[in-house]
């Protein structure tokens, strides 16, 4: 089986190294994520006729779970748009590289929490109650 080097295509390795492609699609997916979120908490209490609870625990989980994850794997996490804004602000830019000059108290997180226990309860809890996340968006 023979491999294929993406980058030697042309046109391919700008736009994997160029900050403007990827800034494009991080702005696309964050003005969904936040329509989504509006949708689903100003939008019918109906389960099944809230935009924000069908794309998101169909359409999308569908998506991540047969497509992105498979075939992607983390690399659908660089387009994640939860923690966008606040990589913008530590970072000072949204374009720019890391700025030197440091803009926040260096805070660390408490070292009992510094392991995947409480990712794996807040998961388990999500997972209980996603019954009732999605029949009732507010």
């Amino acid at each position: 089986m023979s491999r294929v080097e993406l980058t030697a295509l042309p046109g391919v390795k700008p736009l994997l190294k160029g900050r403007v492609p990827q800034l494009i699609v991080l702005m696309l997916m964050l003005a969904g994520y936040l329509f989504a979120t509006v949708a689903g908490l100003i939008g019918t209490p109906v389960g099944s006729s809230n935009f924000g609870i069908v794309f998101v625990w169909i359409a999308w989980w569908a998506v991540l779970i047969l497509v992105a994850v498979p075939v992607l794997g983390r690399g659908w996490c660089s387009v994640c748009p939860i923690p966008l804004p606040g990589e913008w602000i530590q970072r000072g830019a949204v374009l720019g590289p890391v700025s030197n000059k440091p803009r926040w108290p260096d805070l660390r997180w408490p070292r009992p929490l510094r392991n995947i226990w409480l990712q794996s309860a807040a998961f388990l809890l999500l997972a209980l109650f996603s019954a009732v996340l999605l029949t009732n968006p507010g």
